[in-house]
């Protein structure tokens, strides 16, 4: 049996309030009260109803899909975003169209006067990362990167100069943003030169990867080897790995994202702006002081 959808007449109708009020608030536009507004939206929920995108575009001569650009899609931090983003939007009145591959969320510095920047704290969340290990004790820390893109060059540039200021020096190997990465990342960290007593990876994926070629050459995490990821995505928190890492609010991302779209869109004429988001260090079971003081 085909399912039948809700219309714009039956939120009307279950509301007890005309077809043409109903319309106005669920179009966003002004003139509803707030208790109005919110009868309205509980009851279109309620019965699941969903805008016809297409005749209102006919309508109001405006289309009300969104694009949504992701970089990894297999990065589960990055579906994460575009699940927050997708809720965020939809609440808006908003139909997301994802592409694989503007409001810009990332680290990046668009100099463009359209669009505006949902930036990352890169900055201090790799600071707090490195002192976080530096007053645990540890003086070998060793950084493995992402690859060449403007967030991953950043964190490896703090790290760096965070080393230095603390008059340690700085070691990192440039990777990709894969658990694979962070393997052959281990592999090079411990060819060449001292032993790190710990690890700070660029992303989650690529520190998950580290600790898993820790585990294969007999090494403990924290015991021989601290790492700290940069993310928090869902494995992080498992007893498997209980990941130290550095936790972007996604859901926070979203919203703030989402409003800047929608401004932009209501207003065309809005400046850009660049928005810094913060960034949590969420301590687990990765990270602990070295067993001795390494020279």
């Amino acid at each position: 049996m085909t399912k039948r959808y809700a219309t714009l007449d039956d939120v009307a109708k279950a509301a007890g309030l005309s077809r043409a009020q109903v319309s106005r608030a669920l179009s966003g536009k002004p003139g509803v009260l707030p208790q109005t507004l919110e009868r309205i939206q509980a009851v279109a929920a309620q019965l699941d109803y969903k805008p016809n995108l297409a005749a209102r575009s006919l309508v109001s001569a405006r289309s009300s899909i969104v694009g949504l650009v992701i970089g990894d899609p297999n990065n589960p931090f990055h579906i994460q975003l575009a699940q927050a983003v997708d809720q965020h939007l939809s609440a808006a009145g908003f139909d997301p169209v994802v592409s694989l591959r503007a409001v810009y969320i990332g680290s990046k510095r668009i100099n463009h006067p359209r669009v505006t920047t949902i930036a990352v704290d890169d900055e201090t969340a790799v600071r707090m990362a490195i002192t976080h290990l530096i007053n645990l004790g540890h003086r070998h820390i060793a950084h493995l990167g992402g690859g060449s893109e403007a967030s991953a060059r950043q964190r490896t540039q703090v790290y760096c100069k965070t080393m230095r200021e603390a008059g340690l020096k700085p070691r990192f190997f440039r990777g990709s943003h894969d658990a694979a990465s962070g393997r052959r990342g281990v592999d090079l960290l411990f060819a060449e030169g001292p032993a790190p007593t710990a690890i700070f990876a660029s992303n989650d994926f690529i520190a998950l990867g580290v600790m898993d070629r820790l585990k294969g050459m007999g090494l403990s995490v924290p015991e021989d080897v601290s790492v700290v990821g940069f993310d928090d995505v869902p494995a992080a928190a498992s007893e498997v790995f209980s990941l130290s890492t550095l936790r972007q609010d996604t859901d926070q991302q979203a919203r703030t994202a989402v409003a800047a779209l929608v401004t932009l869109i209501n207003n065309p004429n809005t400046e850009s702006t660049r928005k810094v988001m913060p960034v949590e260090l969420i301590l687990r079971r990765s990270s602990a002081a070295p067993k001795r003081s390494a020279d």
